[in-house]
């Protein structure tokens, strides 16, 4: 009878005891301690697979894949468990993570192009656990020395294998370095050293410059490295420096009439010399005024320099001619280097106040030598045009033009408004009328607004009695002789009510459109209203009015 088969009574955990004990010594205790591991793998490369083997001294196994053999052979990553149990039916359990190992795909470094001597090494960017080129290297770099057309096969820690594109090493072209051997400046100066080349990438001089140029200033010996991403190149310039001459002619300067300025150039028979003239000697003597210079060279150094030269009394004796319009005017004679002046007056200004035409006469010195300058000064008088004030015409009082006056005493040209280039206008209309004059002291110009208008006021009572034997018992308008038409001859109550209206009829009849101090055939209690008139002249001008009317009753 089996242990499952055991009756259930009080007396089973004394017979469970007893059952254990006995297979505890058939079974050593061994069994209870045995511990389950996964053999295999950790991961697995593509298109490949791990097998997994659990530890035996299990009597069942059942992996988490549904398989329930000791081992399995799996081609997915992911996590996979195995249940074994003992033969004492107690199960254990335990995991393993596999992975799904990548491809190696090796990379190449180093530069694809042989520069001419000098071999180029190809080297793998990753590092790998084996390595295999196409021509037969196992290391993790090559050294080529001739085109070739390289791959390798690596084999990572994992124990994948991965093959590389393939690398083409060509043959690299040096750049062609332009800058010259040697190069000579004059101290002091500059000289650019170009190593400007079409395919260049980079420059690096021996002075720590990345231009493609380098200004240079002292002698010394100059080199650059060139890379046009292929190949590298040097090129070497030696700069040497050669003293410059020196001249100096000093500031522009004044000398008497008659008398010379010598000019030196530097004293040294290596220097060629250059004048204004095109003469070559050594030094120049100056005796007119005139702009002086000269080039001095040395080698492929030149120098130059330059003086002005004025005369003092250049002008002795001679007369200049004024013709001002101001006035006071003030003569200044301009006499450069003068430190003294007399004016035939006495005054020792450098300048004369002058109030009216005529010769004066100043004698100049600069402490060496004297000028007398003379000058004739006529003085012309400059004018105002007015037009006088705007004004306003009435042409009703017979004010029906306007004379305007621009002529000034001298000769002058004159320019109004409507093109008129007489001195004077005479206007008839209403409007802005201006005019300019030009003489020889220069252009005055003046403007005026002429309005012509109707000043009367035509007349209308302001008090009417309707019922008064001798005051106004009507009101009407009282047109001036000026006057064609009423054309609108309106009245109004205080409130704006309009309680008369007559239009459209000639001054002459104006007696018979009166109003007679009522509104629709009642008469009106008295009050104050406010008439509007609208007239038309004779010279078809419209003029209005208005005013107050009292009605008294």
């Amino acid at each position: 009878m089996t242990i499952n088969n055991l009756p259930q009574s009080r007396h089973f955990p004394i017979f469970a005891f007893l059952c254990i004990t006995i297979l505890s010594n058939i079974y050593p205790l061994s069994i209870n301690a045995q511990k389950l591991s996964i053999l295999g793998a950790n991961g697995f490369c593509p298109s490949g697979s791990v097998t997994l083997i659990a530890a035996d001294s299990f009597s069942n196994y059942r992996w988490s894949n549904g398989d329930t053999t000791r081992s399995i052979t799996v081609n997915m990553a992911g996590n996979y468990t195995v249940i074994a149990t003992n033969r004492l039916g107690r199960d254990t359990t335990v995991s393993k993570n596999i992975r799904a190992f990548a491809t190696p795909q090796p990379t190449f470094g180093g530069t694809p192009y042989i520069c001419p001597n000098r071999p180029t090494t190809i080297f793998v960017n990753e590092n790998y656990a084996h390595y295999l080129w196409s021509n037969g290297d196992t290391t993790a770099q090559v050294t080529v020395s001739t085109p070739v057309i390289l791959s390798v096969t690596v084999t990572d820690s994992n124990g994948c294998v991965g093959n590389s594109a393939n690398d083409t090493i060509k043959n690299g072209g040096a750049t062609l370095v332009p800058l010259p051997d040697s190069l000579q400046i004059c101290e002091g100066d500059s000289a650019t050293l170009n190593a400007t080349a079409a395919d260049a990438i980079s420059y690096y001089w021996n002075t720590d410059d990345t231009t493609a140029t380098l200004l240079v200033r002292t002698k010394g010996t100059y080199n650059v490295i060139i890379s046009n991403g292929q190949c590298v190149s040097y090129d070497t310039t030696h700069v040497t420096t050669l003293p410059k001459p020196v001249v100096n002619f000093g500031n522009d300067t004044i000398i008497c009439f008659k008398d010379t300025l010598l000019l030196r150039g530097p004293s040294s028979p290596l220097y060629k010399f250059i004048w204004q003239d095109s003469s070559r000697q050594t030094r120049f003597a100056a005796s007119r005024a005139g702009v002086y210079y000269v080039r001095v060279s040395f080698g492929g150094c030149v120098v130059s320099d330059t003086i002005t030269l004025k005369i003092f009394n250049q002008y002795q004796y001679q007369t200049f001619d004024t013709l001002t319009c101001e006035n006071p005017y003030i003569l200044n004679p301009k006499i450069e280097g003068a430190t003294s002046y007399r004016w035939t007056d006495g005054s020792v200004d450098s300048t004369l106040k002058v109030v009216k035409s005529g010769n004066y006469q100043v004698i100049a010195s600069n402490g060496k030598c004297f000028l007398d300058k003379r000058f004739n000064v006529n003085l012309r008088k400059s004018y105002k045009i007015n037009l006088g004030k705007d004004t306003v015409l009435c042409r009703d009082l017979s004010q029906n033009e306007l004379f305007l006056n621009a002529e000034i005493p001298n000769e002058a040209i004159y320019f109004w408004k409507n093109l008129d280039r007489s001195p004077t206008q005479t206007v008839k209309e209403s409007g802005s009328y201006w005019v300019r004059v030009n003489n020889e002291c220069g252009e005055m110009a003046d403007t005026i607004e002429v309005t012509f208008r109707h000043c009367l006021k035509q007349f209308v009572p302001n008090i009417v009695y309707p019922e008064s034997q001798n005051g106004n018992k009507n009101i009407q308008v009282y047109p001036t002789p000026d006057i064609l038409r009423i054309r609108s001859f309106k009245i109004f109550d205080r409130w704006g009510t309009l309680v008369f209206e007559a239009k459209d009829f000639a001054a002459a009849d104006a007696v018979n459109f009166a109003w007679h101090g009522d509104f629709k055939g009642r008469g009106l209690t008295p009050n104050v209203f406010v008439y509007y008139l609208e007239c038309e002249t004779k010279d078809k001008e419209i003029i209005s009015q208005s005013g107050d009317i009292t009605l008294v009753r």
